[in-house]
């Protein structure tokens, strides 16, 4: 008889190994288990819930400063070696793992410390704005500096080269140094830039290129094989720091003034990548994670932000109570945790995954920690899963909304909300409950930055809509429910100055994309620093912006383009460097007339726009000058034809023409002396004689505006912005009038302007209506394009 007996093998019923679980045999059938995916919600329920009950991101405070910490910087190839610098001159190097000091120099520099970095070798650099570099021995107790580079300005910023000895400074230019020489081996400035460099960065990879960020609100890339600028970014408002990711060698993290942060791709710098909005004030401070998958970010807001790399909202927020303003953060570099350097003198270490448990993790709570996280991933999406990873408390909750600002094109002001307590909050865009209608809310919190004197409750709510003015942009602000008085400390603290909301459509440093510029050379810089506003510079600084026939014919071709661009309404004409222009080259007229090939009078006659295509143009849009340092010969016969001139107070003009056997033949010698009189200009003309810019504009008359030199170009862009706001049809109408009267008496210019073609367009346009119907309605036009007509 044959019996049938099931055999099992024990082996496969008990554990492999001594300690290991006990085998557990399922039934993968989805049939057999129609409550998984409730059963794994709920899962992923409480694993959000036990990551918000476990969060405790402070680990530590390194304590030593005695001022603002300003500055921190990593050692590379190091996990624990960090080094930071406060406003006192003090520096330390910390050691995180045993929160202990390695080195410290109580008075390192004499001032604020802006800048440190580490060398390959291990050696600490670092700068002040006691104009000097000093290098370190951190491995050694003697408290002087191993190498002293002294600068010409302040230092505002300072990194070292990934493999050469070379270290880069960032003050009014960038200057590239030798560690093994006591001055710099090359300055790196984009010819138009004058301004303060905020920060400079070495590229991880490709190690010969740099980028800074400066106070025009320009984002730079120099190339120092070439020794010069390679490509300028202007945005809407100025940058304080940028990173450079660790993982994609063109991608750039810029931290701006706007409350955001800003990606950019270097080989296509028209838009930015991503757009990471949260911050509720200035951002200060940025820095990648090693393994380029999320970043740092903190602010004037007093909180400390991690993001996700392409997630531009929903980040990490970390505060506490005592946290004052943070000015550095980094990411140490094992990408574990994040270190913040804030105004009230500490070094604060934090957990960079928040609840996540230090020491020793054994491979089955690894296993289940690794399973959470994937739990919380799947079901990011779902309500309540996703509201409990979204919780913001109450001190948050009151904030204004992070949507109300604009990233760049509109960047809203809001202030910073208090914090109360340490813990960690994971803030959205839009999470926050709409703000109180009251002033309560916003006295909350304004405590902790408004004195006594401001902290008070007004009696009736308001909204109010400013528009922030820095040269050569509106930035509207919006003020609701916020008390008068501080919002007033907001505006002095930034030195700012207000009107009404204006509307702004376009970004300026998109503006250049839109349109199709004529090809010039590098002695011709075409820009446009803001709407309808075209911006010519000459770009011959070390011959003092000489006109070559290359630069005549280069403004030729852009005078003739900007002429038929219907969307530029009005141009600025400056030069880079101390000097406007000097004239002609007189080098290349010297080796003309040595030829035997002077120039013959009817050339000059035909010549229907005069010295370098402006002297003698009659155009229907207006020119503005803007003199820094004065104008000589060509260069004075240019603003001379020009309706407004902004000039420097150190800048001279003059005709020296007969001093070098030559005329002032290009419009100049009529102009002057209808201008002036003959007697006047017989100073300029017959003496040869040079003038300053408070004579030209009190006794000759043909200066507008005397300001300081780094006000000349932001005076000039105010100036095109007042004439921008106008209606550009009754605007290039007016023109043609003032052209006119230079031809016929009172009667013949009115007969000659009514007939015009551009007292055609304003009188026919859509401008005319728009300004009326604006005027009736008590707002602000909006204007169109001149030379739409409607009715003929």
């Amino acid at each position: 008889m044959k019996i049938k007996v099931l055999q099992h093998d024990p082996a496969v019923h008990l554990p492999q190994r001594p300690g290991d679980p006990t085998p557990v045999s399922r039934n993968l059938d989805p049939l057999m288990h129609p409550f998984s995916r409730a059963r794994e919600r709920t899962r992923a329920l409480n694993a959000a819930k036990m990551d918000r009950m476990f969060a405790k991101p402070f680990v530590a405070s390194l304590e030593g400063h005695v001022d603002a910490v300003e500055v921190m910087a990593k050692q590379p190839g190091s996990l624990t070696t960090v080094a930071s610098g406060s406003w006192d001159g003090g520096l330390i190097v910390h050691h995180l793992a045993r929160r202990t000091q390695l080195f410290h120099a109580a008075q390192a520099h004499k001032g604020k410390v802006s800048g440190v970095c580490f060398s390959r070798e291990d050696r600490l650099f670092s700068c002040g704005v006691d104009r000097t570099v000093k290098a370190w021995n951190t491995e050694s107790t003697d408290p002087d500096a191993l190498s002293v580079y002294n600068g010409k300005t302040p230092f505002n910023s300072i990194d070292h080269h990934n493999s050469d000895p070379l270290f880069a400074t960032a003050s009014n230019i960038v200057q590239i140094w030798d560690e093994t020489k006591t001055s710099a081996i090359s300055n790196l400035s984009f010819p138009t830039s004058a301004e303060t460099i905020k920060a400079v960065r070495f590229n991880l990879s490709e190690t010969s290129v740099l980028a800074s960020v400066g106070t025009d609100r320009t984002f730079t890339l120099y190339d120092i094989r070439t020794g010069k600028a390679e490509r300028r970014v202007i945005m809407q408002m100025s940058s304080n720091d940028l990173s450079w990711s660790p993982t994609f060698p063109t991608t750039v993290l810029l931290a701006s003034e706007d409350h955001n942060l800003y990606t950019f791709d270097i080989r296509n710098l028209t838009n930015p990548s991503q757009i990471y909005k949260g911050h509720v004030a200035a951002v200060m401070s940025c820095d990648w994670a090693p393994t380029g998958l999320e970043f740092v970010s903190g602010g004037w807001d007093r909180t400390l932000r991690i993001w996700k790399e392409g997630r531009g909202h929903n980040p990490e927020v970390y505060h506490t109570k005592r946290m004052q303003r943070v000015s550095s953060a980094l990411f140490t570099s094992d990408a574990r945790f994040v270190l913040s350097g804030s105004d009230d003198g500490n070094v604060r270490i934090w957990k960079a995954k928040a609840s996540e448990r230090l020491g020793i993790v054994t491979g089955r709570e690894r296993a289940a920690i690794e399973y959470r996280e994937s739990l919380k991933e799947r079901w990011k999406a779902d309500q309540q899963v996703g509201k409990v990873s979204r919780f913001v408390p109450h001190d948050f909750d009151s904030c204004p909304s992070s949507d109300m600002k604009q990233p760049a094109t509109h960047a809203q002001g809001s202030l910073p909300g208090k914090q109360t307590q340490a813990h960690h909050v994971g803030c959205s865009t839009g999470q926050g409950r709409e703000e109180t209608k009251t002033h309560t809310g916003w006295r909350r919190q304004a405590q902790g930055r408004a004195p006594k004197s401001c902290r008070y409750r007004a009696d009736v709510a308001h909204t109010t809509d400013f528009c922030i003015h820095y040269p050569g942009q509106h930035i509207p602000f919006r003020m609701r429910g916020v008390s008068v008085a501080v919002f007033v400390l907001l505006i002095r603290r930034h030195r700012l100055h207000t009107s009404p909301h204006f509307d702004n459509d376009l970004r300026p440093d998109m503006l250049m994309a839109k349109l199709t510029v004529p090809p010039t050379s590098e002695e011709i810089v075409v820009s446009i620093p803001q709407e309808h506003v075209l911006l010519i510079t000459f770009n011959r600084p070390r011959s003092l912006n000489a006109m070559t026939p290359q630069m005549s014919e280069d403004v030729a071709r852009v005078m003739a383009w900007f002429e038929d661009e219907a969307s530029l309404w009005v141009v600025v004409i400056t030069g880079a460097g101390r000097l406007f222009c000097a004239g002609a080259d007189l080098k290349a007229w010297n080796k003309n007339e040595q030829s035997g090939k002077p120039q013959h009078p009817d050339t000059i006659v035909s010549q229907l726009n005069g010295f370098g295509s402006i002297s003698r143009r009659e155009s229907k849009k207006p020119f503005i000058a803007a003199v820094n340092g004065g104008a000589y010969g060509g260069g004075t016969e240019m603003v001379l034809n020009c309706d407004l001139v902004v000039a420097s107070n150190d800048a001279k003009f003059g005709l020296p023409e007969v001093k070098r056997g030559v005329v002032a033949i290009q419009g100049g010698i009529p102009r002057l002396v209808r201008l002036a009189g003959q007697q006047l200009a017989s100073e300029m003309l017959l003496l040869g004689s040079t003038i300053s810019a408070e004579d030209a504009r009190n006794r000759f008359g043909f200066v507008n505006v005397v300001v300081p030199p780094s006000d000349v170009l932001p005076t000039a862009l105010q100036l095109a912005e007042q004439i921008v706001n106008n209606s550009p049809d009754g605007v290039q109408s007016t023109k043609r009038a003032m052209l006119l009267t230079t031809k016929h008496d009172n009667e013949g210019t009115v007969a000659a302007h009514v007939r015009s073609a551009e007292s055609l367009d304003q009188l026919y346009g859509d401008n005319i209506k728009e300004g009326l119907k604006a005027f009736g309605e008590k707002r602000t036009p909006k204007w169109n394009n001149p030379g739409i007509r409607t009715k003929l």
